[in-house]
């Protein structure tokens, strides 16, 4: 079954991507500036195994970034709402 390998690896360099994404994005949110090596798309590579280990937890961060991320848009949008009301 080499292809379930090959899926499970391009299955964790998809969440690796995608963890990198979510970092960005909330550096932005938080008004910083981005890592570089993130925006670039510059990662270090690892083995197959280390992704296999260490799978379930980079899911279950990656819910948490998202998690985290959303509601730190949320309460941006929230505070830019705020700031367009005019007070009467």
């Amino acid at each position: 079954m080499p292809e379930v390998g090959r899926l499970l690896k391009e299955m964790s360099l998809c969440l690796l991507d995608l963890q990198a994404l979510c970092n960005i994005l909330a550096q932005r949110a938080q008004g910083k500036e981005p890592n570089l090596s993130l925006l670039l798309g510059m990662k270090c590579t690892g083995t197959f195994s280390y992704f296999l280990r260490v799978k379930l937890l980079e899911v279950g961060q990656l819910r948490r970034d998202i998690d985290e991320l959303r509601k730190s848009i949320s309460d941006r949008y929230a505070q830019y709402m705020g700031d367009s009301c005019v007070s009467q």
